[in-house]
């Protein structure tokens, strides 16, 4: 009777299922505040999904939730519903398994959507096992209570402490001692100070649960805030005698010796000591280089005595006689894992168990660890002529669909096995008809949300999601179906030209065309492109950036017009506007780009002022993806609009602005016709004709800039006759050929070496007044680039007019030929074995194994040989 007494009373709230074991049903208050919890952190406090402080008073600082108040005043637990049961002598086994498996229940669920803390180290450190001490045996006469085991009696004491609500006096004296040793005490082996090893860590925000990245981004520093301040760092130092090693304090490392040992030699070896005793200190001498020790024959069968070098003998048989194998105090257990993140691995021997599974309780197959394949093989396992997939499409309802959706927002492992699941559902037609009645309905937008959100997590694309805000308009729904629905569509969930496929694309082309008749409002379309201006998100502007991801250039048409200018420099300046922009160019960048280049008469110089050098890199990405447009033959270059575009760019240059003339530089690169296009050349004339100019004034683009743009112009037709034969920059150029910085001196001499390829432009540069006096310097200079260029351009010069342009050219620095000669000569002493020297030995090379009379050569050669310097191994074999 008082066992059936207490039983019933007790599994009243034990056995009954939903919430019959809540002290009383929860306010709608309550339920909020217990959906609000996403994390638990150090203490059990509670936070939200973007790890604030739950609070019941949002005041009130000290008003803070912990698991517990959520426990006992929002889930309504009683603490004995939340202990785990106590064996009583009374109650039969079942009936305890029972009471545990309810206790479990309770705790999952107040668990269920909480994601715990984590230990700092996934260990959970116990005593070593208790043992006997003997008197007068090695053990006792060193007997030390803080590294001995406890004995039995001790131990059982400490393991109470452990279990007991009281606080611990680590002070106490256990109750056996040994006699005549030191008094061993709880301090012994227990401590109440806070162990570094028992901190626990908040979990890492989980992406899935963010709608965007800056909601991530948000969360994440908090968390970072929190863990940063709460876990403290063990020093390394403390780590000295736990693991054994010596600190390196890196400070006081001196220098490094190399540390000599010889080895010690072994005991049985010939010895030929006796030689010195022998008469002949000759013999005697030459002996003793023929001293090697040596390990005596095998044949001998000599053993030595120690086998083990290192270890005293009688030390160690006494340490294993006395005190057994050594055994480390300290051991641990594995990692613990809260109930939902508890992955098992999936082996040969638990199919059949996996199988009863799917069979009894489908939804739980996704706490184990498997994979698509394996997921794939047990749901379509076969037996008694049917299979568990056939069973759930046959049983599959709204309401196992949702309980799906929740299992995936458990982790992220859950939301990849969800993912795979559904996949292999969606093969079959009657899956696909009912998801499709599902679509159909504007009601259901959360549960599509939640469906794509699902089949993302296994997409190898880029896709961004978008969620739409909370009582948001019809406009909105619309907006967001279309844009869920084209996911879906990119997805290919079913193969093309199916009825689901077909039914996608005309409920896409349906709620498109709502959505253009509600563009046709101005109201509705000055209010979206208003919304760019913002750094906040608000419905409107989560509109127009949904609008900018999907597939339809119509829609942006109606949005932009002919204002793509217009909105590129202003929205650039704002977050909402940035996001719009990089959407569009991800989306449609080959329309976007096309119809930015055709509104080039928008370019005007009122216009282009308000150019940032945000908007300059816009503009910059856009004719690069209009550079890619035109080459895949999509539409033929329109030269006559970016000729509109650079004539205004230049005449307004700003350095703000050189993203654009790059991005138009390597536009023109790319879309090179053939030198026959006469506008072509024309336009490519015009623009480095108006480098020059600009590098000459020196009023709005430097020297370096314009050399730095001139670079990347050098595959231009008749690049050589726009450059050498304007006078003014030839000297400019010049100038920088010897003095500069580094950085112009570089980009000279490549345009100068990209110039010197048309023979006619190098005659003409060489007929320029004054010219002498800049290569006089060049041959007599003695800075290791400038020669090094110096000697390149001489052989340029054989190679694309021979030894008669070269001939040409000696009139220019004759007078500084013997300078040349001796920098030559001492080349080693001047440079040393730099490239300089290499190069100039390529020169002399190919300058005298020619056998073509050349007056350079014989010049260079008369200078040299006064000077005795050695020309033999330059001449031709």
């Amino acid at each position: 009777m008082s066992n059936s007494m207490s039983v019933s009373t007790f599994d009243a709230h034990e056995l009954s299922p939903g919430d019959s074991f809540l002290i009383k049903s929860p306010s709608k208050d309550d339920e909020n505040i217990v959906k609000s919890v996403v994390y638990a952190g150090e203490n059990l406090i509670l936070y939200d999904k973007f790890y604030e402080k739950i609070r019941f008073d949002l005041v009130n600082d000290d008003s803070i939730i912990t698991l517990l108040e959520l426990a006992f005043n929002y889930s309504y637990l009683s603490s004995k519903q939340l202990e785990f049961p106590n064996i009583e002598p009374e109650i039969t086994q079942k009936d305890y398994e029972t009471r545990i498996h309810a206790w479990k229940s309770r705790i999952e669920t107040l668990i269920k959507n909480i994601l715990l803390p984590r230990k700092i180290v996934s260990k959970v450190f116990i005593p070593l096992r208790p043992s006997l001490i003997e008197v007068n045996t090695p053990i006792y006469r060193k007997f030390d209570p803080a590294k001995n085991p406890l004995q039995p009696k001790n131990f059982l004491r400490m393991i109470s402490k452990f279990f007991s609500d009281q606080r611990v006096d680590i002070s106490e004296v256990l109750p056996v001692q040994i006699p005549k040793r030191d008094t061993v005490m709880l301090l012994h082996h227990m401590t109440v100070d806070r162990q570094w090893q028992s901190q626990s860590i908040p979990p890492e925000p989980n992406y899935l649960l963010y709608e965007n990245f800056e909601d991530y981004e948000h969360a994440y520093l908090n968390w970072y805030e929190i863990t940063h301040g709460s876990v403290s760092i063990q020093d390394a130092r403390n780590f000295k005698n736990n693991i054994k090693v010596e600190f390196a304090n890196h400070q006081t490392i001196g220098k490094i010796e190399k540390e000599t040992q010889e080895k010690s030699q072994p005991d049985l070896i010939y010895s030929y000591d006796w030689v010195k005793g022998l008469k002949k200190p000759n013999d005697s001498i030459n002996l003793d280089l023929f001293y090697e020790p040596t390990n005596p024959p095998e044949k001998e069968n000599i053993l030595a005595e120690n086998m083990v070098f290192g270890v005293d003998k009688d030390e160690f048989l006494n340490q294993m006689i006395y005190f057994g194998e050594y055994q480390p105090k300290i051991k641990s257990n594995g990692p613990q894992h809260a109930f939902k993140v508890l992955h098992y691995p999936i082996k040969s021997y638990v199919q059949e168990e996996l199988q009863n599974v799917i069979n009894t309780n489908p939804f739980k197959i996704f706490n184990y660890c498997i994979d698509e394949k394996q997921l794939s093989s047990l749901l379509e396992a076969t037996t008694n002529n049917t299979s568990p997939i056939v069973k759930l499409i046959n049983s599959f309802n709204h309401i196992e669909l949702n309980q799906y959706l929740d299992i995936a927002d458990n982790s992220s492992c859950h939301a990849y096995r969800i993912s795979y699941f559904f996949k292999l559902m969606m093969k079959y037609p009657k899956i696909r008809l009912f998801m499709l009645n599902i679509f159909k309905n504007p009601d259901n937008i959360d549960f599509l949300y939640r469906f794509v959100r699902i089949f993302l997590v296994l997409c190898h694309e880029n896709i961004r999601l978008h969620k739409r805000p909370e009582n948001c308009s019809h406009f909105s729904i619309s907006v967001e179906q279309v844009h869920l629905l084209s996911i879906l569509i990119n997805l290919q969930l079913s193969p093309p030209f199916t009825e689901f496929d077909c039914e996608l694309h005309r409920l896409c082309r349906v709620e498109l065309a709502n959505i253009a008749s509600f563009l046709q409002n101005p109201i509705i379309c000055v209010g979206l492109m208003k919304s760019l201006k913002n750094d906040v998100y608000s419905p409107t502007s989560f509109d127009i950036c949904t609008l900018s991801s999907i597939p339809s250039d119509q829609i942006l048409n109606l949005l932009l017009k002919d204002q793509i200018l217009e909105t590129v420099i202003e929205a650039s300046e704002y977050k909402i506007g940035r996001y719009f922009l990089n959407s569009i160019m991800c989306m449609h960048s080959g329309w976007f780009a096309h119809n930015f280049i055709l509104q080039s008469r928008n370019f005007k110089q009122n216009v282009i002022f308000k150019i940032s050098a945000t908007a300059s890199q816009f503009i910059s990405i856009i004719l690069n993806q209009y550079g890619r447009y035109v080459c895949q033959g999509n539409c033929p270059p329109q030269l006559d609009h970016i000729n509109d575009i650079l004539q205004v760019i230049l005449h307004g240059y700003s350095k703000r602005f050189l993203p654009i003339i790059n991005s138009i530089i390597r536009l023109m690169n790319q879309i090179k016709l053939t030198d026959s296009d006469s506008y072509y050349e024309g336009l490519a004339g015009s623009f480095l004709g108006q480098i020059c100019v600009q590098a000459l004034c020196g009023s709005n683009i430097n020297v370096e800039e314009c050399f730095e743009i001139l670079m990347q112009c050098t595959n231009f037709p008749n690049f050589s006759s726009q450059i050498l034969f304007n006078g003014e920059f030839v000297h400019l150029l010049l100038d920088n050929l010897i003095t500069g910085t580094r950085k112009s001196m570089d980009a000279a001499w490549k345009i100068f070496n990209a110039a010197e390829k048309n023979k006619n432009a190098v005659i003409s540069t060489f007929s320029l007044p004054d010219c002498q006096i800049k290569f006089q310097k060049m041959a007599e200079t003695q800075n290791p680039f400038v020669f090094r260029k110096f000697c390149k351009f001489i052989m340029t010069l054989t190679r694309i007019g021979g030894f008669g342009l070269l001939d040409n050219f000696l009139p220019l620095i004759a007078p500084k030929m013997g300078s040349f000669a001796c920098t030559i000569k001492n080349s080693y002493l001047i440079f040393g074995n730099s490239k300089a020297v290499r190069v100039m030995q390529q020169m002399l090379t190919k300058l005298f194994s020619s056998e073509i009379k050349s007056d350079f050569r014989s010049n260079l050669k008369h200078h040299l040989e006064s000077l005795k310097f050695e020309m033999n191994k330059y001449k031709k074999l």
